[in-house]
């Protein structure tokens, strides 16, 4: 059954063991209408708390396979689970779906596959940061019982998707407060140069957390079977958390957490194993 929203947004709702599960399949605040997924704990309609929201890029992989692998996050599963045996407090999720997804998670335009391919087709980031944190989340907050407090609100993605969460809490961090940031693509907006310094997307990033009152809480992982080119890539992780410490002041265990994940590979089964981690850390019972 369709069911319109007090703004005006068309939605299906449907019950799960999981939680509901609100789908937008024209979500359309901008003129440009994309899928919105949002899952509801399983007591939000009999209770009257007011819940902390993370936000996923590649909305589509959240809770089904819908990208390029035939793998999902199982996020659904996830955070049900941790929910009902009291590992964190209970979330909403929602996944948003990218309309032009190398656009929306790129500043730069062109960039390099970890093939040497060089592509075109970025440089959109900036204008989806603010969709994200001005459009999106005031409608969220408006339509659902959240705490909408930064301290409490995660942006979170992965590869490209890792890349915008990144650049979304240093952009906003007035907005989100915490960022999961999953085997970010970092080798490919460098160049293959590794010249750290001099990347305009990292320079952005650092000039505007070293702006903010308040750093964002980071989760930075990766994993040593991505596929790509390790140890060098590992090397890179490593030396960018070393420039967040040292020009930024983050702590790592603290501030900044940094997993590497000896087994993890560059889809969505390490994700989904490294996004519980994450919850934990960000909204576990005693860690908040």
């Amino acid at each position: 059954m369709s069911i319109k929203s007090r703004h005006g947004q068309n939605y299906t709702e449907k019950k799960t063991r999981y939680g509901w599960f609100h789908t937008y399949d024209e979500f359309n605040l901008d003129g440009f209408p994309r899928k919105l997924k949002i899952l509801l704990p399983l007591d939000y309609k009999e209770s009257t708390h007011h819940y902390p929201v993370v936000y996923m890029n590649d909305g589509n992989t959240a809770f089904n396979a819908e990208g390029l692998s035939p793998w999902s996050w199982n996020v659904h599963k996830s955070t049900s689970s941790l929910i009902k045996n009291g590992a964190i407090e209970p979330i909403i999720i929602a996944a948003v779906y990218p309309l032009d997804r190398n656009y929306e998670y790129l500043t730069v335009k062109r960039y390099h596959e970890w093939t040497g391919e060089v592509v075109h087709g970025g440089g959109g980031l900036k204008d989806y940061a603010q969709y994200l944190a001005h459009s999106l989340k005031p409608f969220i907050d408006q339509s659902y019982r959240t705490n909408h407090l930064k301290e409490k609100t995660a942006i979170v993605g992965s590869s490209f998707g890792g890349l915008a969460s990144l650049y979304i809490a240093a952009s906003h961090g007035d907005v989100f407060g915490m960022a999961g940031v999953f085997s970010p693509a970092f080798f490919e907006i460098l160049n293959q140069s590794f010249r750290i310094q001099n990347n305009g997307y990292l320079r952005t990033v650092i000039k505007n957390i070293k702006a903010a009152s308040v750093k964002p809480r980071l989760w930075i992982d990766w994993g040593e079977d991505e596929g790509l080119d390790e140890p060098e890539v590992s090397e890179l992780s490593r030396r960018i958390v070393r420039i967040f410490k040292r020009e930024l002041g983050y702590r790592t265990g603290q501030d900044l957490i940094y997993f590497k994940d000896s087994n993890g590979t560059h889809d969505e089964r390490a994700w989904d194993y490294r996004f519980r981690i994450m919850l934990e850390v960000f909204y576990g019972i005693g860690n908040t």
